[in-house]
């Protein structure tokens, strides 16, 4: 099993590649794999040119990513994250999210994921619970809990061109379109976002896309989180948020 804590741990005075080394040792891999492996993991989680580096040194969103690739030490079939894009921007989010769907889609990786950032645990999961003050109010598959019938995002790359000519090959994706001079809008069957998480990375590195920008359109889940707590008035539309136990506008 791997575990991602809120706030990850390292020790300071350590390089990376030592940090992870040494993690690899505790779980009985040689000095030789483990080596190997922290290489590896590093590489995976973008960190790769900051081996030599000492964890005292890293960004917020830098340990994160650290922290990710120790949950990963000794290629576990269980992961449980909390909070696993905290501390990132926007690019990173999109990538370490991509990169739990590839190890489940590619590896069979089973991922808990604690989080407070709805849309983000929507696009990446199979099942979700959704638990306030203690008590589960909802749960279900994901397709299931939304009503929906597509997914919309905005994706904002160099050569966006190449990019809408890509997506328009794949079968889920319902409409592909320029907006702006590096923008693309782009529409999928709902039930088809973990094939992007999973193949839009793979286009950007095959048609070597800068990627500057991605947000989903719209969050379905989240409405029904807040109807659940009343505080979505459907007959307006209206958002409350709550201070104490009354909602106010």
């Amino acid at each position: 099993m791997g575990y991602l804590p809120e706030k990850p741990v390292a020790y300071r005075n350590m390089r990376l590649e030592e940090f992870l080394v040494y993690m690899a040792r505790l779980k009985g891999l040689s000095r030789e794999e483990a080596k190997e492996e922290a290489r590896e993991l590093l590489a995976f989680v973008g960190l790769g040119r900051l081996a030599m580096k000492k964890v005292e040194t890293l960004s917020a969103g830098e340990r994160q990513r650290l922290g990710f690739a120790q949950a990963l030490v000794g290629n576990p079939k269980l992961l449980i994250l909390d909070e696993p894009t905290s501390n990132l921007d926007p690019v990173a989010r999109f990538e370490i999210l991509s990169k739990i769907r590839l190890l489940a889609s590619e590896r069979k990786v089973t991922t808990f994921i604690s989080s407070h950032v709805i849309p983000e645990v929507e696009r990446v999961s199979d099942y979700v619970g959704i638990i306030n003050n203690g008590s589960l109010i909802a749960q279900g598959r994901v397709s299931d809990l939304v009503t929906q019938e597509e997914d919309e995002y905005l994706v904002k790359v160099s050569e966006p061109e190449k990019l809408v000519a890509r997506l328009l090959e794949k079968n889920y994706v319902l409409e592909a379109k320029l907006k702006g001079k590096d923008e693309v809008e782009l529409r999928i069957d709902v039930g088809s976002a973990h094939e992007l998480w999973v193949e839009l990375p793979e286009i950007l590195a095959e048609e070597r896309l800068a990627l500057y920008g991605f947000k989903p359109v719209g969050d379905p889940l989240e409405k029904l989180f807040l109807r659940k707590l009343g505080w979505l008035d459907e007959g307006r539309s209206r958002t409350y948020a709550k201070t104490g136990s009354r909602p106010v506008r």
